[in-house]
């Protein structure tokens, strides 16, 4: 009886914590549901693990997602290591269009509208052993600053343009020591020749020679930028001074600087330098060597004959390109002026448009014209010249009163009334005519005249015509008076 009473009391127990066991599952199963869970308190009830051991998440029964133990997460990555957020593979942030990337390879990239912005008075970049020394914005001053180790801006850029640089700027490629670079050494300007570092204020040296107290209240400067590697020599200071070249192989003729040039501009490849207060931009503009002064020759060989002329203004390929002593000239427009070397005091205005060798004082106004004397003035080539309208139908077509001392008109003259075979109308016949017409045969009408105007050649002819009509019925009155006279006597 007692071995029966203890397995009953065995088999009971052993009911009740099945029993028990499986109400606390199923507890559990209703209390955190995967459809959502209510009135749940975060502080008992959670997902995750209560020893030190990491919370995993798989799909596709592969593992995605880990959270350490000491609270790393880890994406595509089992062991995170180094921050908070480990992310093996690409990442992105924002939305399908405008987003942030950074690839496998730790490069950062803006896609769409995505940028980078920065507050104001914040570092954009900064050096991760000293966060003093990066790139600053300064929004006070509206300036991007590049701040050293102590946190001072040694240089900046404003918004607008301006710019410091307190240890200077290099001048060339990439590389400091570079042929064509421009440093200031501390005490005198440098420029790097392609092996050394040599000073740009020895006179007759190979560079440009001028210095900081020239620059700032010039005497004696000459600057000269990107040289190639053609010779160069910029002679004495005591006989070239205040020139600017810009350009290659420029000062040369051949390969000899010529002396004696002051207060030039030169900017472009092969453009010489001669002569004072000239300016030359282009492409072997004055390319000739001279001693020409206060010309300004614009474009592709514009002036590059001229020697001794002076107070030119070419402007266009080839403008003036011929040009060698002929002074006070204005050629503006292409090709123009080609072919004239002596002439002086022209002014053209048009492509291809020029001057016979050795005219003075002519004006041409159009394309494709050689005018072949001097003093004339020539507007167009075979087009109508319209003043005071912009639809000219006639050569020359005035909107306004002309005023003038005389006017000449080449036209047909009327003599042919004096030739025996002229038929005058009877006295009678042009009386009926006047009466019908209201005015004289072959005079137009009043209507006539404000409808299409007054042709002054031909009205001219058409007056002299009636005025020797005119003469003829004196004449032929005054027969008829004699004979009357004489019939009386």
């Amino acid at each position: 009886m007692n071995i029966d009473l203890e397995k009953n009391l065995v088999m009971k127990k052993f009911s009740s914590t099945i029993l028990s066991f499986m109400f606390c599952s199923l507890a559990f199963a209703q209390s955190w549901n995967i459809i959502g869970n209510s009135s749940t308190v975060p502080a008992s009830n959670f997902v995750g693990t209560t020893d030190n051991k990491a919370l995993v998440f798989r799909t596709n029964n592969i593992e995605n997602l880990r959270i350490t133990a000491d609270g790393k997460v880890g994406i595509g990555t089992a062991s995170p290591s180094g921050s908070k957020l480990q992310v093996i593979g690409n990442s992105r942030f924002g939305s399908s269009a405008n987003y942030v990337k950074i690839d496998t390879t730790g490069i950062l990239s803006f896609i769409g509208s995505g940028v980078y912005q920065v507050g104001g008075n914040k570092y954009v970049f900064r050096y991760s052993a000293n966060p003093n020394f990066g790139l600053y914005f300064n929004s006070t001053s509206s300036r991007f600053e590049f701040r050293n180790g102590s946190g001072t801006a040694t240089s900046y850029i404003t918004g607008n343009g301006d710019g410091y640089f307190a240890k200077g700027v290099q001048i060339g490629n990439s590389s400091i020591n570079a042929a064509g670079n421009i440093r200031w050494s501390g005490t005198d300007f440098e420029g790097y020749n392609g092996t050394s570092w040599v000073s740009l204020t020895a006179g007759g040296g190979s560079g440009a020679n001028t210095s900081l107290s020239n620059l700032v209240s010039p005497t004696s400067v000459n600057v000269d930028l990107l040289p190639n590697s053609s010779p160069h020599n910029l002679g004495s200071s005591s006989f070239a001074w205040n020139n600017l070249y810009l350009g290659n192989q420029l000062l040369l003729a051949g390969s000899v600087f010529l002396q004696g040039t002051t207060l030039n501009t030169m900017v472009g490849t092969g453009t010489v330098s001669w002569g004072v207060d000239n300016t030359f931009i282009g492409g072997a503009a004055g390319g000739s060597a001279g001693s020409g002064f206060d010309n300004d020759f614009i474009g592709f060989h514009a002036g590059f004959s001229n020697t001794s002329a002076i107070e030119n203004t070419f402007i266009g390929v080839n403008t003036g390109h011929d040009n060698t002593t002929g002074s006070y000239n204005t050629f503006i427009g292409s090709q123009s002026g080609i072919g004239t070397i002596t002439g002086s005091s022209n002014i053209i205005l048009g492509y291809n448009s020029t001057v016979s060798n050795g005219v003075n004082n002519t004006t041409v106004i159009g394309n494709n014209i050689t005018a072949n004397s001097s003093n004339d003035v020539i507007i167009g080539n075979n087009q109508n010249v319209g003043i005071g309208t912009n639809s000219p139908f006639y050569k020359l077509d005035v909107c306004g009163t002309i005023r003038g001392d005389e006017v000449r008109v080449e036209t047909g003259w009327c003599d042919y009334v004096f030739e025996k075979n002229y038929c005058l109308r009877s006295l009678q016949d042009l009386n009926q005519y006047i009466q019908q017409n209201k005015h004289l045969p072959g005079i137009p009408s009043a209507n006539e005249v404000e409808t299409n105007g007054l042709s002054v050649g031909e009205m001219s002819k058409a007056m002299m015509e009636k005025i020797e009509e005119l003469s003829l019925y004196v004449i032929q009155l005054q027969k008829e008076i004699d004979e009357l006279k004489s019939g009386k006597q």
